[in-house]
């Protein structure tokens, strides 16, 4: 005996609902986290740069790029050492001769293109006991030179300091520029969290509303006036209301997760994120106190209410639109390009490439003002002081002084200058080669950005004319339901439509911020953390 068609889609239909609410009830939830903080994008990027564990690779990278250049001035100032000698000397072989202790001394200070030094001792004879012995002073002298010139104007020794300034100014580019990673990051972060928040507030009125209908489909079908099939189609639509409120729970955790590993905060703690002044973030004390129908992000949700047919009814308001580039009011003025050539003039004033090359082209300067010297002459100049070594018992008052001139000429190097200046000049090709392909990735970044931001708006666009076309249908539809036209499936199904069209709306909105983030990545622009 064959089962009749419509039995089969009953049966069929029984066994999907008894399957989904086995699985609702075993299924485990997961515990919420004991910990909740409140959140605004410039509270949040403030604690990835202080608590972040990302914070402190970059603190460890300033802090060695300013160490770096303390060492190189270092290098070129004048220092101190000084020196104490003893010794004892005398003959084996000659028992006449007199073995002496001396003691000497030197100060020396040398640094950039000259050294100063001091030196002098005494001198006492010892052993056989002589009538003449007397303590003398051993010959001090006061000496310095100083380099007139070395091939580099201001010396090789300032060349080289200004070469470890521009080395720092590079590293700093670096950690800045690791800094405004650590900010996109969290940002995206951020934007992603609080559009799955405005996702769960959308889907938790959604499951009120398939709740309502659920029990009015069951108060009509006890009085006749709906059929098991309709029943069973609310109960499905409940089903995956539910469902679709658990996992957007679940995308909440991943993304409040992500966002605290990012912040330095413990994995389980629940981030709030809440929305800047002008912002169309969530709030959650007004996502709290929203009024029925009103979703966090200012769309207008069908709200359930009893028509004179018993049916639910929706409002006629259409969705507001609320437009994403209000959200980067609160943190930064910032104006998105809205042209390749626009994007590019901003890339080449912010881009950290543009930036590093400029200070590479500087150092390239010096270095090969340091291949031409290694050929150049050198000039140094030299004098002395000095007061001859005498007894104590009549010091001597002769000075000796002398002043001098070197002159150093590199002759012949087998042609090492040559081969250093052919070296500089491939690597200077390939380093122009090399920014030309960089420049051309920022143009790809850009030029593609700017199509994903174009697509997403057009994605916005379309969403919010579909939600309000989705809000229009059902009012038709429950018109056409009240006199009788269509069966309640119809009602049902359009009016998880709408519901389906206000979630389409709320990521296209996440879509359109985080398109736009990516483009003022690729410009350079950051938001920054202002309070």
């Amino acid at each position: 005996m064959m089962m009749k068609p419509y039995r089969t889609v009953f049966f069929a239909a029984g066994l999907l609902i008894f399957a989904a609410a086995l699985h609702a009830q075993t299924a485990p939830r997961a515990a919420g986290p004991d910990t909740a903080v409140e959140l605004s994008l410039p509270q949040a990027l403030v604690q990835a740069r202080e608590a972040g564990p990302a914070s402190l690779r970059i603190d460890a990278e300033r802090t060695i790029a300013a160490e770096q250049f303390r060492s190189a001035q270092a290098s070129i100032r004048y220092g101190l050492d000084a020196s104490l000698s003893a010794s004892h000397a005398g003959s084996l072989t000659d028992r006449d001769a007199r073995p002496s202790d001396s003691l000497g001394f030197s100060l020396s200070s040398s640094g950039g293109q000259g050294s100063l030094s001091l030196s002098g001792g005494l001198q006492a004879p010892t052993g056989v006991a002589d009538p003449d012995g007397q303590l003398r002073l051993s010959a001090t002298t006061l000496s310095g030179n100083y380099t007139l010139w070395d091939g580099v104007a201001g010396g090789r020794a300032r060349a080289s300091l200004e070469q470890s300034r521009l080395a720092l100014e590079a590293r700093m580019l670096t950690v800045e520029s690791m800094y405004a990673s650590l900010e996109d990051e969290v940002t995206d972060a951020w934007f992603t969290l609080e559009g799955a928040v405005r996702i769960i507030r959308v889907r938790e009125l959604s499951l009120s509303r398939r709740q309502d209908e659920s029990e009015r489909t069951g108060v009509l079908r006890s009085v006749g006036e709906a059929n098991r099939q309709e029943e069973l189609q609310s109960r499905i639509n409940l089903l995956d209301a539910e469902e679709a409120l658990r996992v957007a729970e679940r995308d909440v955790q991943i993304a409040s997760r992500r966002l605290a590993r990012l912040l330095g905060l413990p994995a389980d703690t629940r981030i709030i994120p809440v929305a800047v002044a002008g912002g169309p973030g969530t709030n959650s004390a007004s996502a709290a106190s929203a009024a029925p129908g009103t979703s966090a992000a200012g769309a207008t949700v069908p709200a359930p209410a009893t028509s004179t047919a018993g049916a639910p009814a929706t409002s006629s308001a259409p969705a507001t639109s609320t437009a994403p580039a209000a959200i980067h009011a609160a943190t930064a003025p910032i104006t998105i390009p809205e042209d390749l050539d626009a994007a590019m003039n901003l890339a080449e004033q912010n881009r950290q490439e543009f930036a590093s090359r400029r200070i590479a082209e500087a150092q390239s300067a010096f270095e090969r003002q340091g291949i031409h010297a290694s050929r150049a002459p050198q000039l140094r100049a030299s004098a002395s002081l000095s007061v001859p070594g005498s007894p104590l018992s009549e010091p001597a008052f002769d000075l000796n002084y002398s002043l001098g001139l070197t002159l150093s000429v590199p002759v012949f190097d087998r042609g090492q200058h040559e081969t250093e200046l052919r070296r500089f000049d491939e690597r200077q090709l390939l380093d122009e080669l090399a920014f030309e392909e960089t420049i051309e990735n920022i143009r790809r970044e850009i030029s593609a950005g700017l199509s994903a931001l174009a697509a997403a708006r057009h994605r916005l666009s379309t969403s919010e004319l579909e939600q309000e076309l989705a809000e229009i249908q059902y009012e038709r539809t429950l018109l056409e339901y009240e006199d009788g036209s269509i069966g309640r499936i119809d009602l049902l199904a359009q009016s998880v439509a709408v519901t389906n069209a206000q979630i389409a709306r709320e990521r296209a909105l996440t879509d359109v911020v985080l398109a736009e983030r990516a483009v003022l990545r690729a410009v350079g622009e950051q938001q920054g953390a202002q309070e």
